[in-house]
C-alpha cells in the first residue's frame, strides 16, 4: 500500500496531461466518419471490459443498445484518457473501461429494468442492502446518463496486460472484495463496478487502506487528465470540458 500511496503522491506533484498536436489532429481525424472514437483507435493498451455488451451485469443479460464490445468516446475524452493511461504504463499498470458511451436505448432498458422484480442472484450480488424500487431515489438509476454525451466513462485499473472478463454474474456480494485483486483481476477497490452500495461512495471510509490507495490514484490520474469523478460511485468519471452537454446520443454501441 505505501508504494500505491508514494506513486500517487509522486503523481500529485506536478505531471503534465497536455496533449500534443499530434495526439489532437489524429483524434480529429478518427472523427470525421462518426461523431465519436473507438479508444482503441487512440491507445490501444487501454484494457476494454464492456460489461453490458454481455451478461456479466446487474440485469443479467446483455443490454439493449451494445452490438459490439466497444469503448467509443467523444475524441476529447478519448484523447484524456490516454494522458491517463501514459501515467499508469510505467507502473505496470493499465486503465481498464467497464463502459463509455451509452446509448438512450440503454438508459431505457435500465429504467424498465428497475421497475421490474428482483432477481435474487443478482441482487446478492449488486445492490444486497438496497430494494429494487429505492435505486431511482439513490442515484443508482437515472432517466438520463451522462454517458450517452460520450464524455463519460465508468473504468478501474489492473495490471497491465491482465484481462479477466466476468462469465457470469460471482457469488457473494460486491462489497466483499478478496485480496489485492478484484474477481476481474483489477486492483481491489473496496467494491466491485456497479455496486449499489454506499461503500461505492468515492470517499467512504468503511474500506481498507489499500482499496483508499488505489482509488486516490485513479482519482489523480483522471483529475489531472481533465476528468471529474461522481462521488456516489468510485469508476464514474466526465469529461470536466465535455464537448455535448445538453445532447444525449442514440446511436448503438457498434
Amino acid at each position: 500500500m505505501q508504494k500505491i500511496f508514494s506513486l500517487v503522491m509522486c503523481i500529485a506533484c506536478g505531471f503534465s496531461f497536455e496533449a500534443t498536436a499530434e495526439e489532437a489532429s489524429d483524434a480529429r481525424s478518427s472523427d470525421k466518419k462518426t461523431i465519436f472514437v473507438d479508444i482503441k483507435d487512440i491507445d490501444s493498451t487501454i484494457m476494454v471490459d464492456a460489461r453490458y455488451a454481455s451478461s456479466a451485469n446487474f440485469t443479467g443479460k446483455v443490454v439493449p443498445g451494445y452490438k459490439a464490445s466497444k469503448c467509443l468516446l467523444t475524441s476529447q475524452a478519448a484523447v484524456g484518457l490516454a494522458k491517463a493511461q501514459a501515467v499508469l504504463k510505467p507502473m505496470g499498470l493499465s486503465l481498464k473501461a467497464y463502459d463509455c458511451y451509452r446509448p438512450q436505448e440503454a438508459v431505457a432498458a435500465f429504467m424498465a429494468w428497475a421497475k421490474g422484480r428482483d432477481n435474487l442472484r443478482l441482487k446478492r450480488f449488486y445492490y444486497p442492502k438496497e430494494n429494487i424500487e429505492k435505486l431511482f431515489e439513490r442515484g443508482y438509476i437515472a432517466e438520463k446518463s451522462g454517458h450517452s454525451r460520450g464524455s463519460t466513462i465508468d473504468l478501474t485499473i489492473a495490471p497491465a496486460g491482465v484481462m479477466k472478463p466476468l462469465a457470469s454474474v460471482p457469488s457473494g456480494s460486491c462489497f466483499t472484495v478478496p485480496g489485492l485483486y478484484d474477481r476481474d483481476g483489477s486492483l481491489n477497490m473496496g467494491t466491485s463496478f456497479d455496486c449499489f452500495d454506499e461503500r461505492s461512495y468515492t470517499a467512504d471510509d468503511q474500506i481498507t487502506p489499500a482499496s483508499r490507495a488505489h482509488r486516490l490514484l485513479l482519482k489523480t490520474v483522471m483529475e489531472q487528465a481533465g476528468f471529474k469523478n461522481y462521488e456516489k460511485e468510485w469508476w464514474h468519471y466526465t469529461l470536466a470540458e465535455e464537448p455535448f452537454t445538453d445532447r444525449y446520443f442514440t446511436e448503438p454501441v457498434q
